[in-house]
């Protein structure tokens, strides 16, 4: 038995070293290499190895697929306010298939990749939780309650984008190969998970980690797509009660590559830049290669130093569309820290900007100088996580951290759900929102306020999608994307996963 666990231990600590994939402090990971099994050497099971595999399990948060592909340029391109982008046309079919929603089907890469990510992680968290089921301590016990709220931050991503899956745990109750488990009981056991583990975690954790705060947003954000508001408020109560957390004094500063970890941010990747930096199959890291892909295409900064732009291959470029709305609300403030202006033809739009980027560019062409940038180019470019030439990075790859969970997000589902019955001030929470960006109070708030409020603030984030199929709007905003009602808002279940099952594994409806 030890002979099984000290190979196991060495397979774990080689590839840690070798893949380096995860950095969470210098006491989550700092383990000494097991040279022969002695009592000696394995005084530190089952714990260290438990960490290996957690740090594994985590990784599965910020994995970039095969040739750079992540969820968050994915998911983006869902959302209605991006196109693609980049050098031309099925340049990254990956991204057309998400932004053009019919054209999405069983064979997909995009949802392959999210299917693959989720469940890399469930699967590390999974075969952790099975090897050391019969070992127990305070500090085993913190471990394993982290690692299922972590499975759990997978499997709620899993329902949000295919609905009906497959769902393993130590638990056999529902472990059948390839049978999806309903939603709802997926959702309901996700919740049991969450409240039975929560009291395992820290208050405050290192970058990259789950919180006791996280792991309450997480469940909220569960109740939410269950539309039980009455639970989602409880659970954001907790946020906002605890007072680990706030709004920056600045939007800007919640951004900013010097400071990624703030007191708004609850939680988010810890990326880095380790691997081969000339390698498109360097999958250490979720965002490392996004910055570069989703950068200015064919611009060259004025600037120096550490605030210059660096350029990128042009994805995920704003639409016009969202510049309009930030106009007609007078968000001056959230326009000019989410996108860039670069377009000196498009006169009208000069004046709601700070700083243009044709003002920046060295060239002196004007426009022709983003004559690359046709494709999917309305005049704009992305400012939220703009690839400043002060990251660290290695080659293409940057070591940038970004946000999933942020405060700001907590104070306007805690208005959604005010709005939703379950008590609570909707003005006062979106308020607080709006008066960082210097906007008139809003009082009477509604819906259509809250809905307008979250896509300004989080814009070029990650829930715009979620959002909008939660609250039953996709069909409307997303019609010119080619979103099909009869598909629900889920993606196809790659083809490949119901091929490996023998047809057990089941198609969504409408591909």
């Amino acid at each position: 038995m030890k002979t099984i666990k000290m190979i196991r231990y060495i397979i774990l600590a080689f590839s840690f070293a070798v893949l380096l994939f995860w950095s969470c402090g210098e006491d989550w990971l700092e383990i000494d290499p097991v040279a022969m099994d002695t009592p000696e050497n394995l005084k530190g099971e089952p714990l260290d190895v438990m960490k290996l595999s957690l740090a594994t399990a985590y990784n599965s948060v910020t994995y970039v697929y095969p040739w750079g592909a992540s969820s968050w340029v994915a998911l983006n391109c869902a959302s209605g306010d991006a196109n693609v982008g980049g050098g031309a046309a099925g340049d990254r079919i990956e991204y057309e298939e998400m932004q053009h929603l019919d054209q999405l089907g069983p064979n997909s890469l995009s949802p392959q990749y999210l299917w693959e990510k989720n469940f890399r992680g469930i699967r590390n968290v999974n075969q952790m939780l099975s090897d050391y089921r019969e070992f127990s301590s305070e500090a085993v016990d913190i471990l394993k309650g982290e690692s299922k709220i972590l499975r759990s931050y997978f499997y709620f991503d899993m329902v949000r984008m295919f609905g009906d899956v497959p769902y393993f745990t130590e638990d056999s109750t529902y472990n059948v190969e390839g049978v999806r488990i309903p939603a709802n009981i997926v959702l309901d056991s996700l919740i049991t998970t969450i409240n039975a583990n929560a009291h395992y975690l820290k208050r405050k954790a290192a970058n990259g980690k789950l919180n006791y705060d996280a792991a309450h947003v997480l469940l909220a954000k569960i109740y939410m797509w269950k539309k039980d508001y009455v639970g989602a408020a409880a659970a954001l109560d907790t946020v906002i009660n605890g007072g680990k957390f706030k709004l920056l004094d600045s939007y800007a500063s919640v951004f900013n590559y010097t400071s990624p970890r703030n007191e708004e941010v609850i939680f988010c990747t810890k990326p880095t830049t380790a691997g081969d930096p000339s390698s498109w199959e360097n999958w250490v890291s979720l965002y490392n290669i996004d910055m570069k892909l989703c950068g200015i295409r064919d611009f060259v900064d004025t600037k120096t130093g550490n605030d210059a732009i660096v350029n990128g291959w042009g994805f995920l470029k704003p639409r016009k569309d969202i510049v309009d709305a930030y106009i007609a609300a007078g968000d001056r403030v959230r326009l000019n820290e989410n996108i860039w202006f670069a377009d000196e033809t498009m006169t009208d739009y000069a004046q709601y900007f700070d700083e243009t980027l044709y003002d920046r560019s060295k060239k002196t062409d004007g426009v022709t100088s983003y004559s690359k940038d046709v494709y999917g180019y309305e005049g704009f470019f992305r400012k939220k996580y703009t690839n400043y030439k002060g990251y660290i990075r290695a080659g293409d790859w940057v070591e940038a951290t970004f946000i999933l969970y942020r405060y700001a997000d907590v104070l306007l589902l805690r208005a959604e759900c005010a709005l939703n019955g379950a008590g609570g001030d909707a003005d006062a929470f979106i308020n607080e929102v709006r008066e960082r960006v210097s906007l008139e109070p809003i009082t009477g708030a509604t819906m259509d306020d809250l809905k307008l409020e979250r896509r300004l603030e989080l814009a070029f984030e990650y829930d715009r999608y979620f959002d909008l199929v939660r609250w039953g709007d996709a069909a409307d905003v997303l019609a010119g994307n080619g979103y099909n009602p009869a598909r629900n808002g889920l993606f196809p279940v790659p083809q490949s996963e119901i091929d490996l099952s023998n047809n057990v594994l089941t198609q969504n409806p409408g591909y």
